[in-house]
């Protein structure tokens, strides 16, 4: 057991250098970030694409 250098919580530390909560959390955000990309391209595509009126 190790102090996470996040949380400051002693838990067990992954090959990353952060706890599992850590590690998750960053995962969801980095998945969160890349899915409001993504509806950001889709709405960008839509408009287009009710202007051209195809």
């Amino acid at each position: 057991m190790d102090k996470c250098p996040k949380c400051g919580e002693e838990k067990y530390v992954t090959m990353w250098g952060l706890c599992f909560d850590c590690v998750h959390k960053r995962m969801l955000a980095d998945f969160l970030k890349d899915f409001d990309e993504l509806s950001d391209i889709w709405e960008d595509l839509k408009s287009k694409h009710l202007e051209d009126g195809t």
